[in-house]
């Protein structure tokens, strides 16, 4: 768990405020994930669309 998150459940923050520094810990990695898969797909399609004008 991160950091800023068990600080402000220990200094007794909001929930809403707990809620949102959870969504944003979770919004960075899925971005940081999306980003790594986007160049693993570009790749994978443009390696699909030579090899099919190779073998038409």
């Amino acid at each position: 768990m991160s950091s800023n998150i068990i600080d402000a459940i220990a200094s007794g923050s909001s929930p809403s405020e707990v809620t949102q520094e959870i969504k944003d810990i979770l919004f960075a990695k899925s971005s940081e994930r999306i980003d790594d898969f986007r160049q693993v797909a570009a790749s994978n399609l443009f390696q699909g669309e030579e090899g099919g004008e190779d073998q038409g």
